[in-house]
């Protein structure tokens, strides 16, 4: 599995937008709305950032991530014991926990009245000589109608390809990141990948009228379809 290419120019730091994936004229903008934005770049482990011309450590080089809840999503995706099973790994396994062990799982920490996750991921595994090249995924753990763990759904790719020239990295390094999950029920067509990941800004909603239609969220599909 990997994510679409990049379709900007080469970069160390972006920003993402992920989009509601229903579309009912009953939602704000007829579901065509933010959900959530990705803040991608790399960094070391205290947290520095590292750019072009930052002098490379591999040991010491990681992938970090900074999810931020949108205004006016369901409340539901965000809860406390559903983020608790996300994690990331570089293994493209399906059967995660089960037949893939999983050893290098890094979790998501939450920051506290920021409506907002982050993680970092280190990079040395993928190191080769003066290329540092590969893919890691965002899952949520899938779990039998019992309650049993029986692997891993995947969500999202980040995907990096960099290349170090005397200490600091190329021009042409790139990190960029893809949407891998959608719904059995959702045919590609019906919501173009630009209104459900892309680099361009996606609209916020803009009302504050709660709703509780399970089925009109997409909570009713999204329980029968993680399983």
């Amino acid at each position: 599995m990997i994510p679409s290419l990049s379709k900007t120019a080469p970069s160390l730091k972006s920003t993402f937008y992920r989009g509601n994936d229903e579309r009912n004229p009953n939602l704000y903008n007829g579901g065509n709305y933010r959900t959530a934005e990705f803040n991608i770049n790399l960094c070391t482990q205290d947290g520095r950032p590292v750019n072009y011309d930052t002098q490379v450590s591999a040991e010491d080089l990681f992938l970090r991530v900074f999810i931020k809840r949108s205004p006016n999503t369901a409340e539901y995706f965000w809860k406390k014991e559903r983020m608790n099973e996300i994690y990331v790994t570089k293994n493209s396994g399906k059967f995660h926990w089960t037949k893939d062990k999983i050893i290098d799982s890094v979790k998501l920490n939450e920051i506290e009245h920021e409506s907002s996750w982050e993680f970092r991921y280190p990079l040395m595994s993928f190191h080769t000589e003066n290329h540092i090249k590969g893919i890691i995924y965002l899952c949520e753990k899938r779990k039998s109608k019992d309650g049993s763990l029986i692997g891993g759904r995947f969500h999202y790719a980040f995907q990096f390809n960099l290349k170090i020239n005397k200490g600091t990295f190329t021009p042409k390094s790139d990190l960029w990141m893809g949407p891998l999950y959608r719904k059995r029920s959702l045919r590609i067509w019906e919501i173009p990948e630009e209104e459900w990941l892309s680099h361009k800004p996606i609209p916020e909603n803009q009302s504050k009228k709660i709703i509780k239609d399970t089925a009109l969220l997409g909570i009713k599909d999204y329980e029968e379809n993680r399983n």
